[in-house]
């Protein structure tokens, strides 16, 4: 992972095991200057990664994968 903002979202994601894109955009609020484009940024990445998945129960809506949750152990 590249930044910790990368690491935060995962952890969070992994916390909750389902998270919303408006709930990644909401964390990441007063912590960089456009929330909206770093939370797209930060789930393509994570997605690329296959440390998360899109999860079939609502739009915008972000599973953590098993590669996800021990990424976060470490």
């Amino acid at each position: 992972m590249e930044n910790g903002f990368e690491l935060e979202v995962l952890k969070e994601i992994s916390e909750k095991l389902l998270m919303k894109k408006n709930e990644i955009i909401f964390l990441l609020e007063g912590k960089v200057d456009d929330p909206r484009k770093a939370a797209n940024e930060i789930a393509k990445s994570l997605l690329n990664q296959g440390m998360i998945a899109i999860a079939p129960v609502g739009d915008g809506t972000f599973a953590v994968t098993q590669k996800g949750m021990r990424a976060t152990k470490v």
